[in-house]
């Protein structure tokens, strides 16, 4: 049994000496009492050293936790009910083997898929209090309790949770404070009432106060590297070896009860205590060899520490959150405390967790917080820090920074030290800070020139009668000299003596010198003005003569780097001198926002860093990451950048200073691994690699892309393509899903990526699957409806086959019909120009012969008049032949002019009175298709006049919207229009009213008159 005891100075055993029998002479006597009053003193002694030696360690304990409290703050992000994260108070973290993160706490349970926060056992009379998460090797997730027992959640189905609870499970209680899951499959459950140990073929082994516990109310459990249950109680902490569900043996670890345990990447467990009956029992404890080493100290701090949660992150750095305390981080020897002060939104700290992309999580009585791998830290207005104008790391890495309002130092081990106060310093803004190579610190103000050394500050006159200097520019050089720049001179300082001085005698244009650097061989670059660049070599002061390449107007700053480039660093863009040849940066090449580019600096990896009003960038022949205030930046307007001994950088914006250190800080932002899910409706999930097929009536499909990482999720861009749809990608959206709907059948393929805000791309996901044909496409009922078209299609093919031979036989009919009336026609014309036309020619040709014959002017007269007369009847009946074959009316004086024509001959024949209205319908119908709307009128109008035996015809010819409408009414005798009419000219109009695109419509019976509409559509008149 291991014990953790102390020794008492009483217990002679423990103290290495031991008693002999004596007899009680008074020598014997004498020297017992003399070595017992020695023994007294010394135990006096050693009592007192040990209590000094104890209040000696509490107060350095003290001043070590109340020196290391943060002074400045880090860059949590807060997730809460804003965010969808619905918990009023989050007691425990889990990230499952998918890598999806899950929370617990008052309320149920949160998966976060970093897009939304999916709610489970959150409504109901299942809405549970979760304590604990935990999954087993099948996958499936355990979620514990407070009085509700334990869920088991199967991932895929999101209703599919099965309830164990006392009643009829293996649970001693329903209030489920930890579940373990261990290597051999089986699952321990620590409750109220002691621990279930469960294998996966459902043997139950109970662990309580009976069997070696100290205490059933467990608060944490946890298996050591070796498999061995460690269990802690109210009444300390138990360690089990177990062979399946057997208690192989069990051992006492600790006296105090321990809420939270974890264990480093090297195997060592360590315990978190609460409180214990034994003072020296508070702090942190690593178990090693199975003895036990305090980590830290709790009694030191001036309020009472509770431990509730405890992680050894990838970095080594120990993180103790407690219970209304804040957090506590060892970290390189280092205790730091941190509070709301520094950041966090509530000081309780139920669980600490650290994701697969290193970012840290914290369950707060407030919501999450998360500290991002690459977290910043923050000084700003709380301490007295912003507007900063320059950033100096010290060779004793001590940052300087000066701004418009405040002049800081930041020693080693992170005191602020506001200098505002001092005397030289008051009411200052600092505009550039050096050490040059003797150490001295060298402030260049708006009023004055300033040093630094051995820790007092002196103001160093450079010109004398001169009330107030503006300082902007400042360098040292490699000989313990500095060089200042003021309006219209630049001095060289040595030993804080000026040793030369350059003004306008030499060439310095008289402006304020706005930035100036020395370079390895000792030359002296500096800027005046808004366009004046100059060097100082060998004493020689010489203008830069604009070149392509110069660098832009107002340069601000200029640096050399490690290859001999001095960069020129200005609002409006970026260039460089190498071995006197000036390259300006191309925005296609160099794409800093809008080139607002405000500070500059070249890191100990010789990669390259740009200020600007948008942001950081870091850049190595390319962009390789941007930072702003969502990595944790102070502000987004970066003024001056600086780097200590250990790689940290010191970045000062207008919203403060941040500090990244270089540990956290990263080239990239990582591309996190993708999946897919098929959602199938709102309470149903699939991963794709379960199903290849969709049934045709499902085809309405929705897919998630699912990021397993939270290193940048909020800033994640997916793009989706649907091979066999779509031949593009789609738009880049934040949004992960994608809806398909009502795709045909067949197969497809989806593709999806993603970028980080850096523009990186994933590796494409792809996922192949079919959606089935509707039933009506399957083989067998392709084959029975195949059989019945056909059986179908050949009834019809005979049908139509009659049908056609009808209509063939109808078709002969008329055109027998139509070959009779057209040798009637041509016997009826034959014989009127016969009779007519061939007369009257016969006339003229005997007439004329006559009249040749005839002497006298007066006979010659009257032939000469028969033979006009005879001319003017034959000219007569050529017009009435060529007016049935076809009016030229229609042509020479339009459709509406003929048709009124051919009514008002009609009219004038026969005893019956016809009366017609025509509107206007010149350009209603093509001309090529006049003569069929005429002829149409003219048949039914003869049919009239010829059968009807009609006393009065009316005819109306009207415009009706965008139809062309005849209707001829007569009160003749009738007929039935069911009877069969194959006469030749209805087969006529029925065939001209067809060309014309348009219908017609009988309206008749016996005895009653007879009615015919003809309505053509006007579109007609365009084809």
């Amino acid at each position: 049994m291991l014990h953790h005891r102390t020794a008492k100075p009483g217990n002679l055993t423990e103290t290495g000496l031991f008693f002999l029998p004596l007899k009680l002479t008074s020598p014997a006597v004498f020297g017992m009492f003399k070595g017992l009053f020695f023994f007294i003193l010394l135990s006096i002694r050693n009592s007192l050293r040990s209590a000094l030696r104890t209040l000696v360690q509490i107060v350095l304990i003290s001043a070590a936790v109340s020196s290391s409290v943060s002074a400045q703050s880090y860059s949590f992000q807060h997730y809460s009910s804003a965010e969808g994260l619905e918990l009023s108070s989050v007691n425990t973290i889990f990230q499952d083997s998918r890598g999806s993160l899950w929370f617990g706490g008052v309320g149920g349970a949160f998966r976060f898929d970093g897009e939304q926060f999916i709610p489970y056992l959150s409504s109901g009379p299942r809405r549970s209090v979760v304590t604990r998460f935990a999954e087993d090797r099948s996958g499936s997730l355990w979620i514990a309790t407070e009085g509700n027992g334990v869920a088991k959640v199967r991932y895929g189905v999101k209703d599919s949770v099965e309830w164990f609870r006392q009643s009829h499970s293996f649970l001693p209680s329903d209030s489920v404070y930890s579940i373990v899951c261990g290597k051999n499959g089986t699952t321990v459950f620590g409750t109220r009432r002691g621990a279930a140990v469960v294998t996966e073929q459902g043997s139950v082994t109970i662990i309580s106060s009976a069997n070696g516990l100290k205490g059933n109310w467990i608060r944490f459990m946890l298996h050591d590297a070796e498999g061995r249950l460690l269990i802690s109680t109210n009444g300390g902490v138990t360690r089990f070896t177990m062979d399946g569900v057997r208690i192989v043996s069990s051992e006492f670890i600790h006296d105090a009860a321990v809420l939270a345990m974890s264990m480093t990447p090297d195997g060592t467990v360590l315990l978190g205590t609460t409180e214990g009956r034994l003072e020296p029992n508070k702090g942190v404890f690593a178990l090693r060899n199975d003895s036990l080493a305090r980590v830290i100290d709790l009694r030191g701090f001036s309020d009472p520490i509770k431990t509730q949660s405890l992680l050894t992150d990838s970095r080594g750095a120990l993180w103790v959150g407690t219970g209304g305390g804040g957090i506590i981080l060892r970290e390189h020897g280092r205790t730091t405390r941190i509070r709301t002060a520094q950041g966090l939104v509530n000081e309780s700290i139920g669980s600490i967790l650290e994701d697969r992309d290193g970012s840290l999580w914290f369950a707060t009585a407030n919501g999450v917080m998360k500290l991002p791998r690459r977290y910043t830290l923050k000084y700003s207005e709380q301490q007295r820090i912003s507007g900063i104008l320059t950033v100096l790391a010290d060779r004793s890495d001590n940052i300087w920074c000066g701004g418009y309002r405040s002049i800081t130092r930041i020693d080693a081990d992170g005191r602020i030290h506001d200098l505002t106060g001092e005397p030289l310093l008051k009411d200052m803004a600092c505009f550039s800070i050096v050490q040059d190579s003797g150490g001295t610190i060298w402030l260049g103000t708006n009023g004055r020139l300033l040093s630094y050394n051995d820790g007092r500050f002196s103001r160093i006159q450079i010109q004398r009668g001169t009330a107030q200097e503006y300082i902007y520019a400042l360098t040292a050089d490699a000989r313990e000299g500095v060089w200042v720049g003021r309006k219209g001179a630049i001095f060289h300082l040595v030993n804080g003596r000026v040793v030369q001085r350059y003004d306008s005698a030499d060439g310095i244009p008289d402006e304020d010198i706005a930035a100036i650097a020395s370079d390895r061989s000792g030359r002296i670059w500096f800027t005046a003005g808004n366009d004046w660049n100059g060097i100082i070599e060998r004493g020689t002061v010489r203008r830069i003569v604009p070149q392509a390449g110069s660098p832009a107007p107002n340069t601000d700053l200029i640096k050399e780097d490690t290859r001999g480039r001095m960069w020129f660093i200005s609002k409006a863009g970026v260039s460089y001198s190498l071995d006197g040849v000036f390259t300006a940066m191309a925005q296609e090449a160099f794409p800093l926002e809008n080139n607002m580019i405000t500070a500059f600096h070249e890191d100990n990896e010789r990669h390259l860093w740009f200020g600007t009003w948008f942001g950081l960038v870091e850049w190595s022949d390319s962009v390789i990451a941007r930072y702003d205030t969502r990595d944790g930046l102070s502000g987004d307007i970066v003024q001056s950048i600086a780097e200590d001994r250990s790689g940290n950088l010191w970045i000062g914006t207008r919203g403060g200073l941040t500090k990244f250190p270089h540990t956290e800080r990263i080239s990239y932002i990582p591309i996190p691994p993708l999946t897919l899910e098929r959602i199938r409706d709102d309470k149903h999930e699939t991963v794709v690699s379960s199903f290849h097929t969709v049934p045709y009536d499902e085809r309405i499909v929705t897919f998630r892309a699912g990021s397993v990482s939270y290193f940048d999720e909020q800033n994640m861009e997916f793009q989706f393509r649907l091979s066999g749809f779509e031949t593009d990608w789609n738009p880049p959206t934040r949004m992960r899903t994608i809806r398909y709907t009502t795709l045909p059948s067949g197969e497809y393929t989806l593709t999806v990526r993603a970028r980080n805000r850096n523009g990186a791309w994933t590796e494409p996901v792809q996922y192949a699957f079919t959606i089935l044909p509707p039933f009506w496409k399957t083989w067998w009922f392709t084959t029975s409806a195949a059989l019945l078209f056909l059986g179908i299609a050949s009834g019809f093919v005979r049908q139509r086959f009659l049908r056609l031979r009808k209509e063939a036989e109808s078709q002969e009919h008329f055109s027998k019909q139509l070959m009779d009336v057209y040798e009637t026609e041509r016997k009826r014309i034959a014989s009127e120009l016969h009779d007519g036309l061939g007369q009257n020619l016969l006339i003229i040709a005997n007439r004329a012969k006559m009249g040749l014959r005839k002497e006298g002017a007066e006979a010659m007269q009257r032939e000469f008049e028969i033979i006009s007369s005879s001319a003017l009847e034959s000219i007569g009946d050529v017009r009435k032949i060529t007016y049935n074959l076809h009016p030229l009316q229609i042509e020479e004086v339009g459709l509406t002019a003929a048709v009124e024509s051919m009514l008002k001959r009609i009219a004038h024949v026969g005893d019956r009175t016809v009366s017609f209205t025509v509107d206007p319908i010149d350009e209603l119908i093509p001309k090529e298709h006049a003569i069929h709307f005429y002829r149409s009128v003219q048949e039914v109008l003869n049919n009239a006049v010829k059968h009807a035996d009609a006393s009065a015809v009316e005819v109306t010819i009207v415009q009706d919207e965008d139809s062309l409408r005849a209707i001829v009414r007569d009160n003749g005798k009738g007929f039935d229009p069911k009877e069969k009419k194959d006469g030749y000219g209805m087969r006529s109009l029925n065939e001209r009213v067809k060309i014309l695109g348009g219908t017609y419509h009988i309206d008749s019976a016996p005895g009653a008159g007879t009615i015919i509409k003809i309505d053509i559509p006007i579109r007609t008149r365009t084809s």
